[in-house]
């Protein structure tokens, strides 16, 4: 069996990579705590800061990629340091934009 990706299919193995990646960890869904605040509540209940270098600046929602966890203590957050912006909670994987 091959692996790899057709060039022809990029969008459509873009579209399942970011289906199989919402699905696949749905306590990664994250909204952020107020407009442009790079602090985030995760599905999971627990709380976490998108990094600067995540490239993500904007939209409410996301889908955390690369988290660190935060030191130990009750103020603690863990670190996102990629993410994925996402137009809403609950958006079909399909309509997401890019990974940034």
């Amino acid at each position: 069996m091959a692996w790899g990706f057709n060039r022809t299919n990029d969008s459509s193995d873009e579209s399942s990579l970011r289906h199989a990646l919402l699905h696949g960890y749905p306590d990664r869904v994250g909204q952020r705590r107020a407009i442009g605040s790079p602090r985030v509540l995760l599905a999971s209940g627990h709380g976490a800061a998108v990094a600067a270098e995540s490239g993500v600046r904007d939209g409410e929602y996301l889908l955390a990629l690369d988290v660190q966890a935060g030191r130990r203590g009750d103020a603690s957050e863990a670190r996102i340091r990629a993410c994925q912006h996402r137009r809403s909670r609950l958006a079909d994987a399909d309509h997401d934009t890019d990974r940034s």
